[in-house]
């Protein structure tokens, strides 16, 4: 293993965990031997347990291959066989939705089971909801049960759970460049978010023994926790997917989903990473198994449009630094609060053009313009991003509250100043055929002769 320039990282951790004036934020880095380096910033220490997001899939996965390894499941088995009441095709097997490959859309939740018309790769929680549901079936437990007996307990991870029963440490949520306190969520078996797509809960120490055990060949403290079959497996099956934001990064915009993990080869290097968000925390795992090195960066944030892409750029970093691949200058201590300010400026344009239909003078002259302002560019915009996103519109509130709330804000203010044109124009007393010059041209009638 190549030596690696650890005050390196430290240094380039530093300089991004003050750019994104995150409130906490902690590096664990590791390798089969344990700790190597911790860094630790603000309100959050390596001990302080956060929920995780999307990286609990690969713990998830880990489940599933400890059952593949003791002959309960086997990867090629039809989801029908443990869940025969879900309405999936027939085909579908336990390696679909660990790969994504299911049909499943990305809003399918548990209440509402959405399916595409094929079965190209899609990331959808609740491929790994049903995961979960699987492995409580076949070993008679429930999920969070489960998770602590075959791999929290094995694995020392003192400070872990799983969600609804665990939740930690609150987090917060970023509004208009502000951090509140993250509003209480449910993440029962009726969310969209569960235990085994998003719900673990752990402290970067806890993760990085999980990671440990992955360079180890599955091995912990001396026990045998995941075979190196399940290991190969975990790091090698999956399907290539391009041009999908769940694999886009610095890297490139192509790659391989399997059991949790998105795989890059990089520079000669087979490199493993995953990120995970939810409205309080986030969270990033990253894997280089030929360097025997790994390490996961936490932070006590959802904040998706300003801090949590400058987390992402750290975890970029942090993979060319152990690669030896040239960096950027460190970000500046003002990055986060100048991208904040645009942001702010671009949601209090949009508010003044939803205000604009409210004044006579800045009214559309005539009807298709009306039309466009007032019913058209509301209802494109609204139906627009909840359809890009394929994210429910509950759960785009929790995410990104200021955003959504400006959204919705602006486009009711152009419907209502459109539906109060309408009713007043209703109430004059002028005939209906002057009706629509009044209100679509702001012309006078002609008095009648």
């Amino acid at each position: 293993m190549k030596s690696i320039a650890f005050s390196d990282l430290e240094r380039v951790a530093q300089a991004h965990f003050a750019a994104a004036a995150l409130p906490g934020a902690v590096l664990h880095v590791v390798t089969a031997d344990g700790p190597q380096l911790t860094v630790e910033h603000g309100d959050l220490t390596a001990g302080t347990p956060v929920m995780l997001g999307s990286t609990s899939k690969a713990v998830t996965a880990a489940l599933l291959l400890q059952q593949v390894d003791e002959g309960l499941v086997d990867l090629d088995d039809p989801v029908l066989r443990y869940l025969p009441e879900v309405d999936l095709p027939e085909e579908v097997t336990l390696g679909d939705l660990a790969c994504h490959v299911s049909g499943l859309r990305t809003d399918a939740n548990p209440r509402r089971l959405i399916r595409q018309r094929d079965r190209r790769f899609t990331y959808a929680n609740q491929n790994y909801n049903l995961l979960g549901e699987v492995l409580s079936a076949t070993s008679g437990v429930p999920f969070g049960r489960l998770l602590s007996d075959r791999l929290l307990q094995p694995l020392g991870m003192r400070h872990s759970g799983c969600a609804p029963e665990t939740t930690g440490t609150r987090g917060r949520t970023n509004v208009f460049g502000r951090n509140h306190p993250a509003s209480r969520i449910d993440f029962g078996p009726r969310s969209w978010i569960q235990g085994p797509s998003g719900g673990v809960v752990a402290s970067a120490e806890d993760a990085g023994r999980f990671l440990s055990m992955i360079l180890s060949g599955g091995k912990f403290g001396g026990r045998q926790v995941l075979s190196q079959h399940a290991i190969g497996t975990m790091l090698n099956a999956g399907v290539a997917v391009q041009g999908n934001p769940a694999v886009s990064d610095a890297f490139g915009d192509s790659g391989w989903y399997g059991f949790g993990w998105v795989k890059k080869n990089i520079e000669g290097h087979a490199v493993y990473t995953h990120n995970g968000k939810v409205p309080q925390s986030t969270s990033i795992f990253g894997l280089v198994p030929d360097l025997g090195v790994a390490f996961v960066l936490v932070a006590d944030l959802g904040d998706f449009l300003v801090r949590i892409p400058l987390l992402e750029s750290l975890g970029n970093d942090i993979i060319c630094v152990l690669l030896d691949l040239p960096i950027g200058e460190p970000p500046t201590r003002g990055k986060a609060r100048a991208r904040q300010t645009v942001l702010n400026l671009v949601y209090a344009s949009f508010l003044a053009v939803g205000a604009l239909g409210w004044f006579p003078c800045t009214q559309p002259r005539c009807l298709k313009g009306s039309l466009l302002y007032h019913a058209v560019l509301p209802a494109v915009l609204m139906v627009g991003i909840r359809q890009a996103s394929r994210t429910s519109w509950p759960w785009l509130f929790r995410f990104a509250p200021d955003a959504i709330g400006v959204l919705t804000a602006g486009c009711l203010s152009m419907q209502a100043s459109g539906l109060v044109r309408v009713v007043s124009a209703g109430r004059d007393n002028r005939p209906p055929d002057a009706t629509i010059p009044r209100l679509f041209f702001d012309k006078t009638p002609e008095p009648r002769r």
